[in-house]
């Protein structure tokens, strides 16, 4: 299937981190949509919302900064979060448990 170039997998991720801040929790149909409506039509970002599910999967996680939890998606906390410290373990451990 396609897949997006490396500077569009990461306007990908740009994009998501304003969902991220409104929904901590994501699957990829809201991905989808989110990323259909985001920006101008001739948005880099909006060529997420027409990949295949493992294509747009890898644009997600390619950047380390979304973790996947199964057939969800959660943001990790940014290095200097000090109260997001536990919530990154945990989001690794199911992370790993799910892979």
């Amino acid at each position: 299937g396609a897949t997006l170039a490396p500077d569009a997998a990461a306007a990908v991720r740009r994009a998501l981190r304003e969902l991220f801040r409104v929904h901590p929790v994501v699957n990829l149909d809201d991905i989808r949509g989110h990323l259909a409506d985001y920006g101008e039509p001739t948005s880099t970002a909006r060529q997420g919302a027409t990949l295949g599910d493992d294509a747009l999967h890898a644009a997600v996680v390619s950047g380390g900064e979304f973790a996947a939890l199964r057939r969800a998606y959660a943001a990790r906390p940014a290095p200097k979060d000090q109260a997001g410290e536990l919530r990154g373990v945990i989001l690794d451990l199911l992370a790993t448990r799910s892979q």
